[in-house]
């Protein structure tokens, strides 16, 4: 088809036409599927396949970022899951179940892992223009970012915060997350520091308009593209790939390198350089070690074998001759028969170098033992370190104190080596900044926003009005170097968000040596704004706020103040959220205001039976009273009769759709989100305010409603503090719970048989339901952690909340067989995933409706509850203290389920249903929430179950029980993958290890990766001999109990195993030593 013709075709023609022939444009997807697309008059749509692999091509790609809604319009699909990874192959092939047909997964150029991939799943290949950036730059190449269907906004820039602000989604995660002081920066002051902002960020943009020659568009026009300018750039890539056609792909890839580059230069961030070694001096002879530096399959598979011929820093390095460059070796390799020569070859040659560039590459969030090992030797030399380290994540740090200088890379990509050269030689000056605290060490932690520079600066002459703050930044050094001033915003007012600094600003500056510029923030009202849930409202509260300028969150170089008075936001949140909540809330809204309309109240229908007996009655008499005059008597007669004949039917009307009303009852705002499952999962407060729905909320003008909407008498609803219910209700309430938890302890083992059924009796022990527990277990050939089953047997029998510690979700994939067959059920899917949207696909999978669903936001317990079968473990991180009585409302909101069984009314105003089959697992991580929480639960005590931290003396209410925290020990940090105690929460092992089968231990060691020698070197180095430092790692560790036999029979040194047992295991040691048969030993 030639391009003349495509003109001419509609918008969605053309989109239809990008998609179905992009493997005959470019000739690079000829391997994928595609889906065969169909248009109609009404939408284009896409028919099932064999495989549904959806791969876009990198300019539509451009197309959508500009507008998301747009392409879930044209294709008929709904972006459920959203998902970016700098590398699929150690992310997500292990992790199938995590995304459904409705899922799209966000990667770069990782299309031919697509088929390792769940194959009902969708695939979207983000290439070309945004390839090789790491997964945080990569969102700073869209225009907006604008999650529709996770009610949430997440803003990475200072404009898309502006615009999004004021929707309720982002202050109702801000103000309810499970991680509050995690992301309260991503999403409520909405920036990062690696992104482009300011000129870097239009460059930007301006380059990705040039490439299809649109540039005549001016910045407002960027921020709102409107169909008519997609349809003109669609026109121009066609343009685009008729000339390419034929070109090589590797010449479209230089094409773009500089961007590469400038991204990943934009987010190294120096750590430390105590020394000032960096930026190199020529006089310096460098040597650069580590495999990753040369290692060119780590590149190419990023980049999906598609990237330029010279990508590795050996091949690179000649380049730059401001580096004095002496040579390149390895580390260490996995072939044990050379590891020594590889590893002596790099100590000559930083033996031969006046300092050593070492290169490491972090994955999976863990620098590997074998390069820990080359940093240690390499220290060993005494040679000044410059480290590099590639990872994705902020990961510990083991040698952050050993070291002198260490620079920061968020894998780079396809440039990442050259972009480290330009920064050691100091071509470029690094400017990044971390996004989180990052602790590097068990004592070390970094600050938000923190980041080095090649210089230093010295800020002055802070001026402050109601419009902008302005100050001098010098730069004092001799190198021309970049500053990233921070604006921080904070309010002494405990209640307030702002009782925190938030960050309200920052720029990138590069100054000259002695050189002082004239830095500019604009103040605008919303950066003093935050959300009052009490008002439904944004507003400014009443105090003087500080203004902070520094070079991170704890480097505050001068300070300020502005004092407000209080605003409140005008307009109404039905505004708002009418404007921004999607596309289906008009449909939602529709359907409301309908089922509105059709309410029927008891004087709707007494007013026209009234009126119908009074014409009755009015006719009658006056009929009786003109008996002389025939005439007027008929016409008042007929009159009369009429009028009558007509309030009867309306009174007859209004009284058949009272009763049908009554019968169906299927007003409910749970009933309704059932009935549309397509629609967005928002707050039950949100449909209320949508819709002005404020008669679902007991008060005194509303109550005689509310009686008659629950079929209950209006004397019945008591307004107090505690409940609306009469304490009947409550007591009757209380007695089917009861039953409900006896009837779930007989019903648990169904499935298994009659003989193995564990007697719940009250005065049974938790040990002795353990042991027998356990028993069935061993017996159908399972392992699993007594401890773990522990707690497992005290949510199920005794509860339905649960309050745990956090990390519960790496529990459950070791034990998850045995877990499946202990509760009868008979499919499953599991996730364990930080972004709920994952569940919320889990959860509308038609094909498996029995499912765990484990995952660390609250949203899923809503999303779970619409599951037939199903427990769900829903971690909530931390609480805001101040709003413990909104958290714990919103909690049993969410658990709104079809399953009614047992009802609540809280604080005079939310309706909430408890499933049967339902587990909270709630982390209190503060003593003050700990001291707090049992009287904020005590009106709910019949279902729930408080796990305490510590064996504390606390004012609880009778029903509410009280275990200790020794129990969660299995459940938080043992289950990692070397399977070791954390250093904090592990103080007595001697009163666990009765509880433990050995068998058990060694068969769940064997699959542990503990190295004991590595503890051991780590003990040592702090100036104990070997004895004390097994000794010390032996009251830490317990499950890889055997590795330590296996280390003392290598040295043969029977007696520090015997002696070392004694002091960690007391009365239980000779148990142990006779089970391992050292007894004889140790007799001798």
């Amino acid at each position: 088809m030639m391009k003349a013709k495509l003109i001419n075709l509609s918008l969605e023609e053309k989109i239809r036409f990008l998609v179905s022939n992009e493997k005959n444009t470019l000739g690079s997807l000829e391997k994928y599927v595609f889906p065969k697309i169909t248009f109609s008059n009404e939408s284009v749509s896409y028919t099932d396949t064999d495989k549904k692999i959806f791969a876009f091509p990198s300019d539509v790609m451009l197309i959508q970022s500009f507008d998301d809604e747009l392409i879930e319009k044209v294709f008929d699909v709904k972006f459920r899951n959203l998902s970016c990874t700098q590398n699929l192959k150690y992310n997500y092939i292990s992790s199938e179940d995590n995304y459904t047909e409705d899922s799209f997964l966000f990667s770069k150029f990782q299309i031919s892992k697509a088929k390792a991939m769940n194959e009902n799943s969708f695939f979207r290949a983000i290439d070309g223009e945004v390839n090789d950036l790491n997964w945080i730059n990569y969102f700073y190449f869209i225009d907006k970012i604008f999650f529709k269907k996770f009610n949430t906004v997440l803003c990475y820039s200072k404009e898309q915060y502006d615009k999004y602000k004021k929707l309720p989604y982002i202050q109702y995660i801000i103000g309810n997350s499970s991680k509050f002081e995690e992301i309260e920066y991503y999403l409520q002051n909405g920036v990062l520091f690696s992104c482009y902002t300011g000129k870097d960020y239009e460059e930007l943009i301006s380059y990705l308009l040039k490439k299809t020659g649109i540039e005549s568009l001016n910045n407002k026009d960027r921020k709102s593209i409107s169909v008519s300018q997609i349809d003109l750039m669609i026109d121009k890539i066609f343009t685009i790939f008729e000339e390419t056609k034929n070109k090589k792909e590797n010449n479209i890839l230089e094409e773009n390198t500089d961007i590469y580059l400038r991204s990943c230069l934009d987010s190294i961030v120096l750590l430390k350089d105590e020394k000032r070694l960096l930026p190199l001096k020529r006089e310096k002879k460098v040597s650069i070690i580590g495999d990753f530096f040369s290692n060119k399959e780590y590149i190419e598979e990023i980049c999906n074998h598609q990237c330029s011929s010279k990508i590795t820093g050996d091949e690179i390095i000649n380049n730059y001759y401001n580096i004095n460059y002496v040579g390149f070796a390895h580390g260490y390799l996995k072939e044990k028969n050379i590891e020594n020569l590889i590893s002596f070859s790099a100590i000559d040659l930083v033996q031969k170098s006046d300092l050593a560039v070492i290169y490491l590459r972090a994955n999976d969030g863990i620098i590997s033992n074998d390069q820990l090992d080359l940093v240690n030797k390499m220290i060993e030399t005494k040679k000044d370190l410059i480290v590099v380290l590639d990872a994705d994540n902020y990961v510990s740090i083991p040698f952050y104190d050993k070291v002198s200088t260490i620079l920061y890379v968020a894998g780079g990509g396809e440039k990442v080596h050259d972009a480290i050269l330009n920064v050691l030689s100091g071509e470029k000056c690094p400017s990044g900044r971390i996004t989180k605290k990052w602790n590097v060490s068990n004592s070390i932690e970094l600050p938000f926003g923190y980041g080095l520079s090649y210089g230093n600066f010295e800020y002055s002459n802070l001026e402050v009005n109601n419009k902008v703050v302005s100050f001098n930044i010098l730069n004092i050094s001799n190198e021309i170097c970049i500053s990233v001033p921070q604006l921080y915003i904070r309010l002494n007012d405990k209640s307030s968000s702002f009782y925190k600094p938030q960050l309200r600003g920052y720029k990138k500056v590069s100054i000259s040596p002695e050189k002082m510029i004239k830095v500019e923030f604009e103040l605008d009202d919303s950066f003093f704004k935050e959300y009052d849930f009490k008002r439904n409202c944004m507003i400014i509260k009443k105090g003087v706020f500080e203004l902070l300028i520094g070079n991170n969150i704890d480097d505050i170089c001068l300070k300020s103040q502005i004092e407000k008075s209080e605003e409140v936001e005008n307009g109404s949140e039905k505004s708002l959220i009418k404007e921004n909540i999607s596309a289906d809330s008009s449909i939602i809204e529709n359907r409301l205001d309908n089922k509105k309309s059709k309410r029927i109240s008891k004087k709707e229908i007494i007013i026209p039976g009234l009126l119908f007996l009074y014409f009755i009655g009015a006719t009658i008499f006056l009929c009786l009273s003109l008996k002389s005059d025939k005439n007027i008597m008929f016409l008042c007669l007929f009159c009369g009769s009429t009028i009558s004949f007509i309030c009867l039917i309306f009174f007859l009307v209004f009284l058949i759709l009272y009763f049908k009303r009554r019968k169906n009852n299927d007003d409910t705002i749970v009933n309704f989100l059932l009935s549309a499952p397509d629609f967005n999962i928002i707050s039950k407060r949100e449909f209320e305010v949508l819709n002005q729905k404020e008669e679902s909320f007991v008060n005194e003008e509303n109550i005689e409603e509310i009686a008659d909407n629950q079929l209950i008498n209006k004397e019945d609803i008591k307004l107090d503090k505690n409940t609306s219910l009469s304490k009947e209700e409550i007591e009757l309430h209380e007695e089917e719970l009861k039953k409900l938890i006896e009837e779930k302890n007989n019903s648990i083992f169904e499935k298994v048989d009659i003989k193995d059924k564990i007697d719940f009796d009250s005065k049974s022990s938790l040990v002795q339901l353990t042991e027998n527990l356990k028993k069935i277990f061993l017996s159908k050939g399972l392992i699993v952690e007594l401890s773990t089953i522990r707690s497992l047997i005290s949510a199920i029998v005794s509860t339905k909340i649960i309050i745990l510690d956090s990390k519960v979700k790496e529990l459950f994939p070791i034990f998850f067989d045995s877990l499946k067959e202990f509760l009868g059920f008979e499919s499953h899917a599991i996730t364990a995933s930080d972004d709920w949207s994952s569940s919320f696909n889990l959860c509308w999978n038609k094909n498996d409706e029995n499912n765990y669903v484990i995952t660390d936001f609250i949203t899923d317990i809503y999303c779970a509850s619409k599951l037939k079968n199903n427990i769900c473990f829903s971690v909530i991180n931390e609480v805001n203290m101040e709003n413990v009585d909104m958290y714990l409302k919103e909690i049993l909101e969410y658990a709104s389920s079809p399953n009614l069984k047992h009802t609540i009314k809280v604080n005079k105003q939310i309706d909430l249903t408890i499933p049967k089959n339902m587990l909270f697992i709630i982390v209190p991580k503060s003593n003050d929430f700990i001291n707090k929480i049992p009287a904020k639960l005590s009106q709910y005590s019949t279902i729930i179950h408080l796990l305490m931290r510590e064996e504390k003396k606390i004012p609880l209410n009778e029903d509410i029980s009280c275990l200790s925290y020794s129990y969660l020990h299995s459940l938080v940090d043992d289950y990692k993958n070397d399977f070791y105690l954390s250093e904090n929460n592990w103080k007595k092992i001697d009163s666990f290890i009765s509880c433990l089968n050995l068998k058990e231990n060694i068969e769940l060691s064997n699959k542990c990766s503990l190295r004991i020698e590595d503890y051991v070197t780590t003990y040592m180095a702090s100036g104990g001999d070997e004895f004390q430092a097994l000794e010390a790692v032996g009251q830490e560790i317990l499950l890889p109990y055997v590795s330590f036999l296996d280390y003392f029979k290598d040295n043969k040194n029977y007696s520090s195993f015997i002696e070392l047992t004694n002091n960690c295991f007391g009365e239980e040691a000779n148990e142990i030593l006779r089970y391992f048969k050292i007894q004889e030993v140790s007799e001798v």
